[in-house]
């Protein structure tokens, strides 16, 4: 019989488990989705403790609250990352700017994120 695996932190991250299903809805490639997803779930806490549930929902309000204080093209195009699932070169096309410049937007915010998180108290990275 083999050995049981561990499961990737991934595979029960209900965030992660919500852009595949964003995803599929959006007919998005699996790779682009899991892609943002990773992106995104190094600047996220996991959601493996006993309270999950109300930490997920806590994390969401968080995150609507940080991404509304944003300007709105660091908004938009975190936005279309990682919640429409868009490649950079997607996301780089829609905004009108070149994929360097989409990244580094995208790589900033993620680090606001969590700072935010981590002065809100929900971050311990």
């Amino acid at each position: 019989m083999p050995a049981a695996q561990n499961p990737s932190p991934l595979d029960t991250s209900p965030i992660f488990k919500q852009a595949l299903a964003i995803g599929k809805a959006n007919d998005r490639r699996p790779s682009t989705v899991e892609e943002s997803a990773l992106e995104l779930a190094a600047s996220l806490p996991a959601a493996d403790t006993p309270h999950g549930q109300a930490e997920a929902e806590e994390l969401g309000r968080a995150i609507s609250r940080f991404l509304r204080a944003q300007k709105e093209p660091a908004r938009v195009v975190f936005l279309r990352r990682y919640w429409y699932a868009d490649s950079v070169e997607q996301a780089a096309a829609h905004m009108g700017w070149s994929i360097s410049k989409t990244k580094t937007v995208l790589y900033r915010t993620r680090n606001r994120l969590r700072d935010f998180l981590e002065q809100e108290g929900l971050w311990n990275g």
